[in-house]
């Protein structure tokens, strides 16, 4: 009776493959609109001597605009609605997004501004649903992203951050950039 062949190694995904990976997922997320240039500008700004910058921007984004987001439906619930409380936490959001690329959210905090500035509580609880639909469409986008970076992260600490190859350049047009 033979016994079975073990392999002598087995060969784990290069870093090469997890940038093209991540590039893949980023592309989608252009040409579907939910990102714009500005987020190429946070991978760029992603290097050897801080490999999980990405991994944390991301995390951090999706933390707080949770915590935001919370924070905007409190005054909607009292009698007399705190405008500049939520228009406060609106610009805070807003400013994240824009730094993130993230362009259904920024136009989402738009709209939720406007309505805050307008004090019209009508116009301001159904832009803060919109707000809210966006951010759950685009939270789990968001976390498969973060998870590609911890992968690349567990590469780069095995393998090297270039593994040898240096990443692809990833277009920056989006759907929307497109139509314009």
């Amino acid at each position: 009776m033979m016994s079975p062949t073990i392999p002598a190694r087995i060969e784990r995904p290069s870093t090469r493959h997890f940038k093209h990976h991540r590039m893949i997922i980023v592309k989608n997320l252009y040409n579907d609109g939910w990102l714009n240039s500005h987020f190429h500008e946070i991978l760029q700004l992603q290097d050897a001597d801080n490999p999980a910058f990405v991994r944390e921007i991301l995390s951090l984004y999706v933390s707080d605009s949770r915590r935001l987001i919370n924070l905007m439906n409190r005054p909607l619930g009292m009698d007399t609605v705190n405008y500049k409380e939520i228009s406060v936490h609106v610009r805070g959001l807003l400013g994240s997004s824009l730094d993130i690329g993230a362009e259904g959210i920024s136009k989402a905090c738009l709209r939720l501004f406007n309505g805050t500035k307008a004090e019209n509580k009508e116009e301001t609880v159904l832009a803060l649903k919109q707000l809210t639909s966006e951010f759950n469409k685009m939270k789990p986008k968001l976390e498969h992203l973060v998870q590609m970076e911890r992968l690349i992260l567990q590469s780069v600490l095995y393998r090297g951050w270039n593994d040898g190859h240096e990443s692809s350049q990833i277009g920056c047009e989006t759907k929307r950039s497109r139509e314009a």
